[in-house]
């Protein structure tokens, strides 16, 4: 579980997962999200309040004014 992290301006060449255990406050902000084509999910994962997964997430989870991009 994972609250009150915040990732700000950062090259990030990896994803962002909101999940495993009820997330919750954290947020990620002006970063620039570039996912290779190989990775086989989006640049950012939210869980669903259905999953069979994870547990879903918490309240308050923010990305902001992020690039988020993924090589086709």
């Amino acid at each position: 579980m994972s609250s009150r992290n915040l990732f700000s301006h950062l090259d990030l060449r990896v994803d962002v997962n909101f999940h495993g255990g009820y997330t919750r406050y954290n947020t990620v902000r002006g970063c620039r999200i570039a996912i290779p084509k190989e990775h086989p999910w989006p640049p950012v994962v939210r869980t669903p309040k259905d999953a069979r997964w994870a547990p879903p997430d918490g309240e308050g989870n923010l990305v902001e004014d992020c690039q988020m991009t993924q090589e086709r």
